[in-house]
């Protein structure tokens, strides 16, 4: 009897296991799951300073190298800091997301509130490619 138990409690940490890579996958996927997550994803990153994690989820990539977007993404940076404004202080909220009636494209209406600028209201495209939503450059 005790065999069969032990036997119980091995199955029963392999089941615990699967699950959790399963989770750890579809949670690690997630990032394009959603035009809003996909925006807000884009812009924090933007705004950090993270223009690779930027460029991933973007289109950027069907047109420029991730160097050409990074050196874009930096002199952009450069006239925002030059104009005083405090960009890495920013905070997001998403207002809404329209999507298409085909479900292919997406326009996700967004506010910044920067700390020496106040609000800058902004929409961005998004498209569906593959299954993931990427921002329209």
């Amino acid at each position: 009897m005790k065999g069969f138990f032990k036997s119980i409690k091995n199955i029963l940490s392999i089941v615990f296991v699967i699950v959790m890579i399963v989770v750890a996958v579809l949670t690690s996927q997630n990032s394009y799951s959603t035009p809003e997550k996909v925006a807000r994803n884009y812009l924090n990153s933007f705004l950090k300073g993270n223009y690779k994690k930027a460029y991933a989820l973007s289109t950027a990539k069907n047109n420029m190298t991730v160097d050409e977007y990074v050196e874009e993404a930096q002199l952009e940076y450069s006239l925002l800091t030059g104009l005083g404004v405090s960009v890495s202080d920013a905070e997001l909220y998403i207002s809404d997301a329209v999507i298409s009636e085909d479900e292919q494209r997406a326009t996700v209406y967004c506010t910044l509130y920067f700390e020496t600028e106040g609000m800058e209201s902004e929409s961005l495209s998004l498209v569906l490619e593959d299954g993931r939503w990427l921002v329209e450059e």
